[in-house]
């Protein structure tokens, strides 16, 4: 890396806003240039969001990478390819209305990763990256065609009727939070639980109460009981939200940022963002962020 790229120490005032200018269109020529060599298109020509480069080693689009480049660059995905790549996926949700985790080049189609259950944040993430998708085109046909088979799609997470949070059954556990996948978190499950909340709150924010009361009343609804909900999770001691109720209840980076970032954190907001400043040399390590705090490692 180019010195004049180079990220400054947390501490470094000198310069702050060119420095940081720099870095942004440094970082986003980046994302661009990872996302445009990731793609490439299967036999009918729809285009898949590859998880490396085509010919690399994951030879599959899986939906909360896909979605997280939407999210992450909307502006490469303002056109009808994305449309094409998004019904593909909302078309292969299973019976039971589980999005896919992956599928491969050749249309294999796959739900789980560790354990007998499905993934529990690709719903939010594709809702989320259908959002994004909606807003750089600047319309919102294609949610709103598709809006009641997203809508059970989401609502097919399943949740604990006492906090409304994403749960794991200790008794029967599975991946959860697909970036965490071989982490065995069981009880309410954070990460997922933020982006539940996130998917049900924009969903809200972007139906049309005359048109779509009902739908729109219930995600409201929903994002409120699951704010509620992670008080549940909430560590007075750390100042961070715990990463799940049972196994590896222990502090969340990740999580607890994504609850601040997207608001889920309410009162704790201000006092979660300063804890993780807080715990900056237990958690960063050369642009790497650990999942939890030192000293810990999880449990399972």
């Amino acid at each position: 890396m180019k010195a004049s790229c180079e990220l400054p120490h947390h501490n470094d005032t000198t310069n702050t806003a060119g420095a940081v200018s720099n870095q942004y269109h440094w970082l986003l020529k980046k994302a661009e240039e990872l996302i445009l060599r990731s793609r490439c298109e299967n036999r009918e020509g729809i285009s898949y969001e590859m998880v490396s480069s085509p010919g690399g080693y994951y030879q599959a689009m899986f939906t909360r990478d896909m979605a997280y480049k939407v999210i992450a660059c909307p502006h490469l995905y303002a056109n009808d390819k994305t449309e094409g790549t998004l019904q593909l996926v909302l078309d292969n949700a299973s019976y039971d209305h589980a999005m896919p985790e992956y599928i491969t080049i050749d249309g294999r189609v796959e739900y789980w990763c560790a354990g007998t259950g499905p993934l529990t944040d690709n719903a939010p993430s594709y809702v989320m990256a259908t959002i994004a998708y909606c807003t750089a085109v600047n319309n919102f046909e294609f949610l709103h065609r598709n809006i009641d088979k997203i809508k059970q799609c989401l609502d097919s997470v399943r949740v604990c009727p006492a906090t409304n949070l994403v749960w794991i059954d200790p008794h029967n556990p599975h991946s959860g939070y697909g970036y965490h996948d071989n982490i065995q978190k069981t009880g309410t499950e954070l990460f997922s639980s933020v982006l539940l909340y996130q998917a049900y709150k924009i969903l809200a924010e972007h139906l049309d109460g005359s048109i779509y009361g009902r739908i729109k009343d219930d995600c409201a609804a929903k994002a409120v009981a699951i704010e509620k909900g992670l008080e549940s999770l909430y560590d007075e001691k750390s100042g961070l939200y715990m990463a799940a109720s049972i196994d590896c209840r222990q502090p969340d980076v990740w999580g607890s940022a994504a609850a601040v970032f997207y608001g889920a954190a309410g009162k704790h907001g201000r006092g979660c963002a300063q804890a993780l400043a807080n715990m900056h040399d237990k958690c960063v390590w050369k642009g790497q962020i650990r999942q939890i705090p030192q000293p810990f490692v999880w449990d399972r």
